[in-house]
């Protein structure tokens, strides 16, 4: 909590996106990935999101799915040069 009981944008922000990565489903990410414009997506987003599924599945830490997820939506959303 910030000053005066009010929560900062930066940490409602954060809570969100935890929310949202635990929400969304492995099929979803991949359909948005393959929905991403392929002149401008570079192949390693894809196969980044493929290693990241097979890890999770093999991981037997219960909080991997939720970083696989976070590291495959990032990777979506960063553009490349």
């Amino acid at each position: 909590m910030a000053c005066g009981g009010r929560i900062s944008v930066v940490k409602l922000c954060r809570y969100y996106y935890a929310l949202y990565v635990r929400m969304v489903s492995w099929s979803e990410i991949k359909r948005r990935a393959l929905s991403l414009p392929v002149d401008k997506t570079d192949e390693h987003v894809f196969k980044l999101i493929q290693v990241c599924e097979e890890h999770k599945e093999r991981s037997a830490f219960p909080g991997m799915d939720a970083i696989c997820k976070r590291a495959a939506i990032t990777v979506m959303s960063k553009p490349f040069f």
